[in-house]
């Protein structure tokens, strides 16, 4: 290896965040230890290096350590990176379940071999020299239902030829998987890195090259794993995207790999950011690969070998076998400490399979979890209020036949639909009375308002049903009697009429259209002028009471004496001349 050549490479890497000696090849303005931003891991970064948001991979110690808070069992796993001109990057990871949670301790060394030295003007020198970089880190996570939160403490060092430099530093990370979008897996995390003092090497000092990551990872499948992640690292902010298919072949798992990342697109163009990968894995044993192009440059490769320690987990559900009381569970399944499907309802059906989750205790469902509906109105059997409603009845939120007019009789049983609310009816929906009080109440349904027909007004016009003075031979106009009382030879109102034309007064109000005569009546005895003249001051008295008392526009008024005219009964006896003495009002409805 030439020293040109490997001082170019490491100068690349260094300026691409990617590699390279803390301060050999550094520049000014940059952070040191530059090696702290290389990915570590074939898996994560065959993917793209998208990590934030996955969980169950021992090398999420070096992304987001929190990811390692769902371990079950013990793990470990070692990388071997080719990386350009002969540099060489190799990582050793291991972590298991401990102190409540999963503990975990990394090492990882950057080394660049022999480098020939060279004076100012390029001549080549006998001597040789060479750089390294170093990492050791712990960790610790653990998992608080769906959130986990970690960290991890590190020492790092550089050397160059006679000259080192080391530091402290510090990573946090957090990961929540509580989200299940369509019923599929989502995890959504977090991590800061590198937190520590500036390292001095010689007389020049450098930060550490902090980064932010940003992750998701969503199972679309239970074979198909796909995640993106935001990262920040010297004031640039790079997006990576990367996708993971695995495929079971008898008592082996295959795995495909492939992602992008635009860290380098500046400098090296599109291709750089491609990413690709293959996975083998085999009871507990992994083989991970990994390829990542940096164009002109060359490419890079990784290479890892990971084992998982103690009992196999054969449904890959994070129970291990020994322990799993429901084997085989699906892929992607929520389960609980025995290994079995969560049922959050306690419906008996799991949750991956239920298709009405949160169905009350109690609850009698079907195979897919949904509340029973025997009659199939469309109202689960708990909230039926009316059990065996005939088929293709159309019922309310209450799994009630509908009952349109409000009478008390269904629609679907109703041969009068449409019936005013406040009138009696029949077990057929029809209003009950002799026919003229059915002419008068049909009358009534069509010209008011169904909201406006209150019992008291139906008592009204059932009242006038029948009454000769009312002109029910004209289509646009009803009847009224109204509840007023008139003493012999008198113009003044008596009786208990004051609901009544409450009533009424809700009903001018609730029709704008609507217009009232008001006619008076005598019996028979007296004169005729003497009559009319009596007969139109007690229909004067009734509008005067409906003005001053239920606040009626008296422009919708109108009173007029009809006399001894069309008697309602006989005249021959007291209780018919009272009978008489009266006074109806005629609607009309305003074109």
């Amino acid at each position: 290896m030439t020293a040109t050549g490997k001082i170019m490479a490491g100068a690349v890497l260094a300026a691409l965040c990617c590699a390279g000696s803390a301060f050999a090849a550094g520049r000014p303005g940059t952070s040191a230890f530059q090696f702290l931003q290389l990915g570590v891991g074939a898996r994560p970064s065959g993917m793209g290096e998208v990590f934030a948001g996955m969980a169950g991979d021992v090398n999420s110690l070096y992304w987001n350590p929190a990811g390692l808070a769902s371990l079950e069992r013990p793990e470990l796993s070692m990388t071997h990176a080719l990386w350009l001109e002969d540099i060489t990057y190799s990582n050793f990871v291991y972590a298991r379940p401990a102190l409540g949670g999963v503990a975990g301790v990394g090492f990882n060394i950057l080394n660049s071999g022999s480098i020939q030295k060279a004076d100012n003007s390029g001549l080549r020198l006998s001597e040789k020299y060479s750089m390294s970089d170093m990492l050791g880190a712990l960790s610790y996570a653990r998992a608080w239902g769906n959130l986990a939160l970690a960290a991890n403490l590190k020492y790092i060092s550089s050397s160059l030829e006679d000259e080192s430099a080391h530091s402290y530093a510090a990573d946090a990370g957090a990961l929540y998987t509580g989200f299940r979008p369509f019923g599929r897996r989502l995890g959504l995390g977090l991590s800061v890195q590198n937190l520590g003092a500036k390292a001095k090497y010689v007389s020049e000092e450098a930060p550490l090259p902090s980064i932010v990551r940003a992750g998701a990872s969503l199972a679309l499948s239970g074979n198909l794993l796909v995640g993106s992640d935001l990262v920040y690292a010297e004031k640039t902010v790079n997006i990576h995207g990367g996708a993971e298919y695995t495929r079971k072949l008898g008592g082996v798992v295959l795995a495909a790999r492939a992602g992008y990342k635009n860290d380098t697109v500046k400098e090296l163009g599109a291709l750089s950011g491609l990413t690709a990968g293959l996975g083998l894995r085999l009871n507990d044993f992994q083989l991970d690969y990994s390829w990542n192009s940096f164009t002109d440059l060359g490419v890079t490769h990784r290479l890892s070998v990971g084992i998982k320690f103690g009992a196999s987990d054969g449904d890959s559900d994070g129970v291990a076998d020994p322990s799993d009381k429901c084997p085989g569970t699906p892929a992607g399944a929520a389960v609980n400490a025995a290994g079995c499907p969560l049922d959050s309802d306690a419906d008996g059906v799991a949750d991956y399979l239920d298709k009405c989750p949160g169905t009350p205790a109690g609850t009698m469902v079907d195979a897919a979890g949904c509340p029973v509906n025997t009659d199939a109105d469309g109202v689960a059997d708990y909230l039926d209020k009316c059990p065996g409603t005939p088929a293709g009845v159309a019922v309310n939120a209450a799994g009630c036949p509908l009952d349109g007019d409000a009478d008390g009789v269904a629609d679907y049983l109703d041969k009068c639909p449409g019936t005013p609310a406040a009138i009696a009816v029949d077990a057929g929906g029809c209003a009950a009375g002799s026919p003229a009080e059915m002419q008068a109440l049909d009358r009534l349904a069509l010209v008011a308002a169904p909201d406006s027909v209150t019992p008291g007004v139906v008592d009204a016009v059932r009242g006038a049903a029948g009454d000769p003075a009312c002109p029910w031979d004209l289509a646009d106009k009803l009847c009224m009697k109204l509840a007023m009382a008139f003493d012999y030879d008198k113009a003044e109102v008596k009786g208990d009429f004051a609901a009544q034309l409450k009533e009424i007064a809700a009903f001018m109000a609730a029709n704008p259209r609507a217009r009232i005569e008001l006619r008076g009546y005598t019996d028979d005895r007296g004169e005729e002028d003497y009559n009319l003249n009596l007969s139109k001051g007690r229909a004067g008295s009734v509008l005067k009471h409906l003005v001053e008392t239920s606040g009626i526009d008296a422009g919708r008024l109108s009173a007029k004496g009809m006399g001894k005219a069309d008697p309602i009964a006989s005249n021959q006896t007291a209780e018919g001349q009272q009978r008489n003495r009266r006074v109806i009002a005629i609607l009309t409805m305003d074109k």
